[in-house]
């Protein structure tokens, strides 16, 4: 149970002085995402919306329909939620000077909200760097795929199994031999598991 030590600010221990919401229903991303989901699901739908289709996949005039799966949907509907009081709080109290305040629900989802997918991949990068990779020099590759390639990524594992082959033997020809593969292949697999960027 929080209880109440001191009705000073001088009480608190240094930091940040006051918690200031993210406020993201003032956000440009937000307000898009507000205005314009109905009608994007609307035509999606109705076969009106053209959606994964790689470059020069589609003829002009020759649509190639697909509905937008329900976890897309949920992610954009959740982030419409994420951060906005109405839809919930947590009450915090700093047990130090008593100050009280509130902090609304957050989506935790990744894809569409910026500030969830922020506090992923810096918990993520913490977890890594502190309990999985040894520490030892190392390197830092980015791995970039052409768009055209990008598509055939998604869903299909032989394909994801060798792009990761070729970047094993490029890694291995320009840089010391990696010692620890399982943690290499962890954060491969963390970084493009379930999505890659198109």
């Amino acid at each position: 149970m929080l209880t109440k030590a001191a009705s000073s600010p001088a009480a608190c221990p240094p930091g940040p002085a006051l918690y200031r919401p993210r406020r993201p229903e003032r956000t440009l991303l937000h307000r898009l995402v507000r205005e314009h989901l109905e009608t994007f699901l609307d035509l999606a739908g109705a076969g009106r919306v053209e959606m994964g289709l790689a470059a020069g996949e589609a003829r002009p005039g020759h649509l190639k329909i697909t509905p937008v799966p329900r976890y897309v949907e949920t992610a954009f509907r959740r982030y419409l939620e994420c951060g906005v009081p109405a839809y919930g709080v947590a009450r915090a109290r700093c047990n130090a000077c008593g100050y009280d305040f509130f902090v609304a629900f957050s989506c935790q989802l990744r894809g569409v909200c910026p500030s969830c997918n922020t506090r992923r991949m810096v918990e993520t990068a913490a977890r890594l760097a502190d309990q999985v990779l040894p520490k030892v020099p190392r390197r830092q590759w980015v791995f970039s795929v052409p768009k055209r390639v990008r598509c055939f990524l998604r869903h299909e594992g032989e394909t994801v199994g060798g792009v990761l082959g070729i970047f094993m033997r490029a890694s291995k020809k320009w840089s010391m031999p990696i010692q620890d593969w399982p943690a290499a292949l962890n954060y491969f697999s963390i970084v493009f598991g379930e999505r890659v960027p198109v």
